[in-house]
């Protein structure tokens, strides 16, 4: 009898030592057979993404699902930082690294420097590294500003790809915040489109800002792809009328997480669809807070357009403007858009 009570405990211990073996490999088809019931994940420029080597992905954050639903459209397997409250269970806390996931906690420079570590270890094994540079959930449907974590982990790898990744079709969704809470909206009863587009690597030197902005313009051509996209939270009626300025009626401000709806002396920032960029005489882009020309591109216009106004773009996104076009140039641009 003990034989076979220890052959049938032999036979378990290797089962399961294969299956936590297997797990990196059943992630992505897990997570796709599990999203496919509610979601049609549309995935456009995967050839961005190289096909070895180290990278990074960054992309917007507007729902609980993101960092799942970039698994899934991803050509290769990535790792990905989570808050590390996410992953406190006894269980997940044995599988973060089978799950290919860095936890990163708030309390402390010791646990940050941990996981920034972590996170260029991956890069140094030649793997593919995620990360959400907002590091936050969206309060408006607008991505927030980048934070710097993203230039200290490339620091020394100047020749590693940044990929800027868009996720649009999620807000509006029960795991957004749209509407002002999480969870409690009702769940559509059809499979909710939700268009995944990667777009080219940002040209180095690297840094949040042009990495933000990056997303942004990869967001328009995702807003594009989107049939009737629910439209942003709140947008002030008393913007000037350049394409697609949308102005929250207040910031949000809960624990850790703030995220700025306004900013006295600005004009807002682009809404969803609508990427802006301010350039130089030259045509060259220029850094944020520095004035110049501003251009806009949207999804009806997908060129680049004077808008006939000199502006500048703070690091959060936010336009101010400098000079008012005159009122042919501001018809002109409106009639375009």
């Amino acid at each position: 009898m003990w034989r076979e009570v220890f052959l049938i405990f032999v036979l378990v211990v290797v089962s399961l030592a294969i299956f936590y073996a297997m797990i990196p490999l059943l992630c992505r088809p897990f997570w796709a057979l599990v999203l496919w019931p509610h979601y049609r994940i549309v995935v456009h420029g995967r050839e961005h993404i190289p096909h070895s080597g180290p990278g990074v992905i960054a992309s917007n954050h507007v729902s609980w699902l993101d960092g799942f639903i970039v698994t899934v459209a991803l050509p290769r397997r990535a790792w990905f930082m989570i808050f590390a409250d996410y992953v406190n269970g006894p269980l997940v806390r044995q599988l973060v690294g089978q799950l290919r996931m860095i936890p990163v906690t708030a309390k402390g420079p010791k646990a940050q420097k941990a996981a920034i570590q972590a996170a260029r270890s991956v890069l140094e094994r030649g793997e593919l590294f995620g990360i959400f540079p907002e590091a936050q959930l969206s309060r408006n449907g607008l991505p927030a500003p980048f934070l710097r974590g993203l230039e200290v982990i490339l620091k020394g790898f100047d020749d590693v790809p940044v990929i800027p990744v868009a996720i649009e079709g999620m807000w509006g969704s029960k795991f957004s915040y749209s509407g002002g809470v999480f969870f409690k909206k009702k769940m559509q009863p059809w499979r909710r489109t939700v268009v995944v587009v990667f777009g080219p690597p940002v040209v180095k030197p690297v840094n949040v800002f042009e990495v933000r902005q990056a997303v942004r313009e990869v967001g328009v051509t995702a807003y594009s792809l989107i049939n009737n996209p629910p439209p942003a939270e709140t947008i002030d009626p008393s913007l000037p009328s350049l394409p697609g300025l949308t102005v929250s009626t207040s910031d949000f401000k809960q624990g850790t997480v703030r995220q700025a709806g306004w900013k006295p002396g600005s004009v807002g920032q682009a809404d969803r669809g609508v990427a802006l960029r301010v350039v130089g005489s030259l045509g060259e882009r220029l850094n944020p807070d520095q004035e110049g020309r501003l251009e806009a591109l949207t999804a009806k216009v997908p060129v680049w357009t004077d808008t006939g106004h000199r502006a500048r773009i703070d690091r959060g996104g936010f336009v101010s403007l400098v000079e008012p076009a005159s009122q042919e140039t501001a018809a002109t641009n409106a009639r375009a858009v």
